[in-house]
């Protein structure tokens, strides 16, 4: 996410799109909503249960981490600061897939962008005016205006935060493990997140602050930087609806940009 993985990366991907204009892309704009995010679990309240706050700082940050790791699907909300526009997304990750959109000013041009990915495979959506602004061309624009585009996997890499929880707490969360799971030196002191009880773990003089659930599972709610983190820039990201079912299907008829002549 970021200018590291969406809008640098987005940017090479982006320009192959250009190719489509004297061909026209192999789908049309579909008015179908394609299946897809939750079906059920909207709470993002932690379980009832035991304190957590007896547990030592570090091992409760690396119980959050691991959590997150190995859930079925969590739901990511966060606000952030991409070159200086305020950048907004809300996504669900499942093991293998990733539902969600991301809403700013993507060359200049207010715009919402689509995002899914499925066993590898990564999908956009976008208006005229992302492709528009984000490619200066408004022809390849209009025929790309509300389409699925399909990336192939070498350049699907890119974007691997989104292709699953194990690839996202590989990209983002390894500096997080080497910096708050160590013994020693971490603060703790108690936050409401979204109206859920927490623990806040940072380190003195550190950039990034841990919220974990004080009660029931040791479960990540929160994470805010002044720096990025790994793959993820800085911000504040609130996470929720662990485990919920995920119905996300592959968008129908999507321009596959590796057939594109």
């Amino acid at each position: 996410m970021g200018r590291t993985t969406f809008l640098a990366a987005g940017s090479a991907l982006l320009a192959a799109t250009l190719t489509l204009t004297a061909c026209g892309g192999s789908g049309g704009k579909s008015d179908a909503a394609p299946k897809s995010t939750l079906d059920a679990a909207t709470s993002s309240a932690a379980p009832s249960g035991a304190g957590n706050a007896a547990k030592p700082p570090a091992e409760l940050v690396t119980a959050a981490l691991d959590a997150f790791k190995n859930s079925k699907s969590v739901r990511m909300k966060g606000d952030f600061k991409d070159e200086g526009q305020a950048v907004r997304i809300d996504v669900h990750v499942g093991t293998t897939q990733a539902d969600g959109s991301m809403q700013g000013s993507f060359g200049n041009a207010p715009s919402t962008v689509k995002l899914r990915t499925l066993d590898g495979r990564f999908y956009m959506n976008a208006d005229q005016a992302f492709w528009a602004g984000t490619l200066g061309d408004k022809t390849t624009g209009a025929a790309l205006d509300g389409k699925w585009v399909l990336f192939p996997p070498s350049q699907a890499k890119e974007f691997k935060t989104f292709l699953g929880l194990r690839q996202f707490d590989q990209e983002v969360f390894t500096p997080l493990r080497k910096d708050l799971t160590v013994s020693g030196g971490l603060t703790t002191r108690r936050e409401d997140v979204g109206g859920v009880p927490a623990i806040a773990v940072t380190r003195p003089g550190g950039k990034s602050t841990v919220f974990v659930a004080a009660s029931g599972a040791p479960r990540l709610l929160r994470l805010t930087s002044t720096q990025p983190v790994g793959e993820m820039p800085e911000g504040t990201f609130d996470f929720s609806e662990y485990d919920a079912p995920l119905n996300i299907q592959a968008p129908p008829n999507p321009i596959d940009i590796s057939k594109a002549r």
